[in-house]
């Protein structure tokens, strides 16, 4: 009642959006194309999107300490080496629970996932990453092999390393 229509259809809507990265051992041969694809990512987002940051293997690791805007750059991603097993699943639910705060309870929110899908099998933390979930978006970028049966229910799309990843991520935000 206290905005006209007009008004409020012009707000910029609030994007959140979280970036987890493989640099388990299986990446080793294409960790040059998974920063690469990290920061098309990130500059592709709208410029009023806020992002975090975060690299998995055996653990994993949050490249910003606090979420920012996506387009600024400074998420330190030249030093990722590719190490380890894949362990997803409790990044992903971090992921989730992170972006479940009431903070961001009128965003329209995202996890973009840049893996080959070999991960370690883990049914009770895959089930606790779902029911996470929520009304999270999650993106799969496959680079290397491909391997979806660990991100079925998870993942609502799933991108090849050959798809535009730019023009896939504007038809989405149009």
């Amino acid at each position: 009642l206290c905005f006209d229509y007009e008004t409020a259809a012009q707000a910029k809507p609030k994007m959140v959006f979280m970036l987890l990265l493989d640099r388990s051992g299986s990446m080793y041969g294409v960790m040059d194309d998974v920063k690469t694809s990290a920061n098309t990512f990130l500059k592709s987002l709208p410029a009023a999107a806020m992002c975090a940051v975060s690299s998995f293997s055996s653990g994993f690791t949050y490249h910003n300490e606090h979420y920012e805007n996506c387009n600024s750059g400074g998420f330190k991603l030249d030093d990722l080496e590719a190490q380890g097993s894949t362990e997803l699943y409790t990044p992903l639910l971090r992921a989730y629970q992170s972006l479940a705060q009431e903070y961001f309870k009128d965003s329209q929110k995202a996890v973009i996932i840049i893996t080959d899908g070999q991960i370690s099998p883990s049914a009770p933390l895959r089930q606790q990453a779902l029911a996470a979930k929520q009304d999270t978006l999650s993106f799969t970028y496959f680079l290397g092999e491909k391997e979806e049966a660990s991100l079925i229910g998870l993942s609502d799309v799933f991108l090849q390393s050959t798809s535009d990843i730019k023009n896939n991520l504007n038809q989405y935000f149009d």
